[in-house]
């Protein structure tokens, strides 16, 4: 592909569709702070499914790409966690957040789409892509005052449109 233009179901969808880092997490994927989750480049294809757009963010565990579904032709969050963790628990704790979101039907829970493993041993979740602001963000946003994490994510949580 042409350097920051998709291919594939991207181009035909979105051929004006600018691509980049949208700045969350601490580390940029395949670099020196996040050395086992590869950089996957717009328009590359992931586990035969998933036509990347962009990295979304990274974090202690792995990284978020925002991709296209080629079966749905949808957008999704797509998670892939470092294939050789210096925890052995975090590939449990993944593999247990893909089979519990997959049980879970709720208009203010993210929806499912699928999860595995690849051959190369990365393993994956797939959810539906939500547009809005990151969790950092919102909490920038709205703690003025001091306002402690925990208050503001349980008033969130017991909202009534939540």
């Amino acid at each position: 592909s042409f350097l920051g233009r998709p291919n594939g179901i991207l181009a035909t969808l979105f051929p004006a569709q600018p691509i980049g880092y949208s700045g969350l997490g601490s580390g940029v994927a395949g670099s020196a702070r996040c050395p086992m989750v590869p950089f996957l480049t717009a328009g590359s294809v992931f586990a035969s499914r998933f036509e990347i757009e962009r990295l979304a963010g990274t974090g202690g565990m792995g990284s978020v790409y925002r991709a296209v579904d080629q079966l749905t032709l949808r957008w999704v969050a797509l998670k892939i966690i470092h294939a050789h963790s210096s925890n052995p628990g975090d590939a449990t704790r993944f593999i247990r957040e893909a089979e519990l979101l997959s049980e879970l039907r709720h208009p203010g829970i993210v929806s499912y789409v699928a999860h595995g493993v690849t051959p190369q041993g990365q393993r994956f979740l797939a959810m539906e892509w939500l547009e809005g602001q990151g969790l950092d963000r919102i909490i920038e946003e709205h703690l003025i005052g001091g306002k402690p994490v925990e208050e503001y994510v349980f008033h969130r949580l017991n909202a009534p449109d939540a």
